[in-house]
């Protein structure tokens, strides 16, 4: 009797494993590069059914910083957190929280970038990324606030902002020795010569990581 209530209980956990996060134990090792975390208000911006499209923006983030910086970041993964406040967002690297922000889904984030002196109706509030006094609108005063010469944003492109800059301000520490392996993986087969008088011979992998971390933090 014993060893069928205990294969029974080790069933039930089996189970609750995977419907919790339907993953295989190992990949819980495997801590993500960046995450970002979203209250459960905000959960619909990754909902493609809902028409949210986050997931698409997010990897535009990642094309134009292949572009911008010549680095690959690695995938980012979108996931809910209900330990956040419902409109609270958060950005992970590797596990540790690197910045927070709160937007309002159905409001629009209208900031003055021509000085503008008309008073908007709506409530004041902080941009997340540079820190600069906005206002949060209804759709209902968002024609009023282009007209008055006002730049107005939806709440997953201030989420977007917010990520890019972030990332930018971090690809030294997001640089790791497994991606600067794969560049020189990739150097390799275009200039094998360049490569292999260089490496091992006078620099090691963890050299060239270290010299091109202090680049991305110098933004070259």
């Amino acid at each position: 009797g014993g060893m069928q209530s205990s294969h029974g209980g080790g069933q039930g956990a089996q189970e609750a494993g995977q419907k919790g996060s339907g993953e295989k134990l190992e990949s819980l090792l495997a801590v993500d590069a960046l995450q970002i975390e979203l209250g459960y208000g905000l959960v619909s911006f990754a909902d493609t059914r809902k028409g949210g499209d986050l997931l698409e923006r997010v990897t535009g983030v990642r094309r134009t910083m292949v572009q911008e910086v010549g680095m690959v970041i690695p995938p980012i993964r979108l996931r809910d957190n209900l330990q956040l406040g419902a409109n609270e967002y958060r950005f992970l690297l590797k596990g540790q929280p690197i910045a927070q922000g709160q937007l309002m889904p159905g409001y629009w984030l209208a900031m003055n970038a021509t000085n503008s002196k008309v008073a908007l109706k709506g409530v004041p509030t902080v941009e997340p990324v540079f820190q600069l006094p906005d206002t949060l609108i209804t759709d209902m005063e968002r024609k009023n606030a282009e007209a008055a010469g006002y730049t107005v944003v939806d709440a997953p492109s201030v989420l977007v902002t917010h990520l890019s800059e972030t990332v930018r301000r971090n690809c030294g520490e997001i640089l790791s020795r497994q991606d600067v392996q794969l560049l020189l993986d990739n150097l390799k087969l275009t200039l094998p010569t360049v490569v292999n008088e260089l490496i091992p011979g006078q620099l090691t992998v963890g050299h060239v990581q270290r010299i091109l971390q202090n680049l991305l933090r110098e933004g070259v």
